[in-house]
């Protein structure tokens, strides 16, 4: 895989750029949707770095986060 990323930045082909970019805007535009104030949502990068009780949200979210950090699988997938 890397092989192929390594020739498309030595070879630049004009159409899978784009097709990128617009993938990657689009990407953007759909996390934007989730999350629109992504400053505040620090939790949506690492939910592990973060104390839920200080987070803008409902106490709903907070037992989620609380959840997601207890879970020692999603740190395994973490790191």
């Amino acid at each position: 895989m890397f092989q192929l990323l390594t020739t498309l930045l030595i070879e630049s082909n004009d159409k899978l750029s784009q097709e990128i970019e617009d993938h990657l805007k689009l990407l953007r535009t759909e996390m934007m949707h989730y999350f629109p104030d992504l400053v505040s949502c620090t939790y949506a990068v690492n939910p592990f770095c973060i104390d839920p009780a200080f987070l803008p949200v409902g106490t709903g979210e907070q037992e989620e986060i609380i959840d997601i950090q207890a879970d020692d699988t999603a740190k395994a997938k973490q790191k």
